[in-house]
């Protein structure tokens, strides 16, 4: 099976779309299809190549207002009128940019068979008036466009078929997935010592991590806040800087907040190694969860959650089993929740219920039923 994967950036621009992609593509291959992605210049500034067996093709464009979802791409549709016809099979990531609806049309032109991913969320940093044109002149056709819509929760799917009337038996709802750990082994006291030492956390104190791009939108601003009114924490933020480290790092001097850790560049071992020695994992974000993969990745290393009540995120929650949800941008149910989790005599079994209830989501199962939609719609 030749198969084109479309998408607004592909590795190694990391984030949960991003995550998502690489790990179905990589899976195709295995299973004997060719793969080729096509996306706008990312983090590496390389326009064609290959990753991890993964054939790419990644075009320059440009922001309009400086809005990331309204970087227009001039080159990239005569590539795809040209060479559309190649594939069997054409998967259309994330929805409000450019290559999504663009390659929704030639496919729709071309006659192809597109499948659309659109990891939709309802909230959005976007001014609202940008939406509201985008959905009208956009979204709603390109929905309507698609062979078949995957929606990555119950959520969205409801989202998709009250907000643009698309029909539900043409929406597949295939949550994320997460790379379960092979033979994984609780990480020992001198390694536990080791990491600690290394960050300079203090192992006297409990550890809150928080995983996902430093950007307005993550909100991880009101976990800070939060931890500001609590004792005793370590308070961990990984990510890449998308203009909102300074503001962190100007609120914490001038708060005078001690043990808050921004880390930008540590190794996928070593994050997963915090991720083990955490005790709680908070979500903060205010907008743009269409699912929230970090969540996974958190239960899968027997870590309770609490996150914000955005997207598709209430999917993943079982109150008071793995976690808790919290209002957006609410520091007081923030602080009460972390104390929640960390004084609660069940600490244990909810750390136990996030290692069981992730195995609902191994990538090779999710893997098998988007393959379906591929074969069968």
């Amino acid at each position: 099976m030749k198969i084109l994967i479309v998408c607004n950036q592909f590795y190694p621009a990391i984030g949960g779309v991003e995550t998502h992609i690489l790990n179905l593509v990589e899976r195709f291959i295995r299973d004997g299809s060719s793969v080729k992605v096509i996306s706008s210049v990312s983090t590496d500034g390389k326009k064609s190549g290959e990753i991890k067996g993964v054939s790419y093709r990644k075009f320059r464009g440009f922001k309009m207002f400086g809005i990331d979802a309204a970087t227009i791409i001039p080159n990239m549709p005569s590539f795809l009128y040209k060479n559309i016809s190649k594939y069997d099979v054409v998967h259309v990531h994330s929805y409000g940019y450019f290559v999504s609806w663009v390659t929704i049309l030639i496919c729709k032109i071309k006659g192809k068979k597109v499948i659309y991913t659109p990891h939709y969320a309802d909230e959005t940093t976007l001014p609202k008036f940008i939406k509201t044109i985008y959905d009208f002149c956009f979204a709603g056709w390109s929905f309507r466009m698609a062979t078949s819509i995957i929606a990555l929760t119950q959520t969205e799917k409801r989202i998709l078929i009250q907000k643009f009337h698309v029909q539900p038996k043409r929406i597949h709802v295939i949550p994320n997935g997460i790379e379960m750990p092979k033979n994984k082994t609780a990480i020992t006291l001198d390694e536990k010592k080791r990491i600690l030492s290394k960050y300079r956390l203090n192992p006297n104190f409990k550890t809150i991590i928080t995983i996902g791009r430093i950007a307005k939108n993550k909100g991880q601003i009101y976990l800070i806040k939060a931890a500001s009114n609590l004792q005793n924490l370590n308070v961990i933020i990984i990510g890449r800087d998308w203009g909102e480290k300074d503001r962190l790092i100007r609120y914490v001097k001038e708060n005078k907040i001690k043990n808050i850790f921004i880390l930008e560049n540590i190794s996928d071992l070593d994050k997963i190694k915090l991720l083990s020695i955490a005790d709680v994992f908070v979500l903060s974000s205010i907008a743009s969860e269409a699912f929230g993969i970090v969540l996974l990745e958190a239960m899968s290393n027997g870590v309770p959650v609490v996150a914000s009540n955005v997207g598709g995120v209430s999917d993943l929650i079982v109150e008071g089993k793995n976690g808790y949800l919290v209002r957006p941008g609410n520091v007081d149910e923030i602080e009460r929740k972390i104390k929640l989790i960390l004084g609660s005599e069940k600490n244990n079994k909810m750390r136990q219920f996030c290692l069981d209830y992730v195995s609902n989501f191994d990538w090779d199962n999710i893997y098998l039923k988007i393959k379906n939609v591929y074969t069968t719609d």
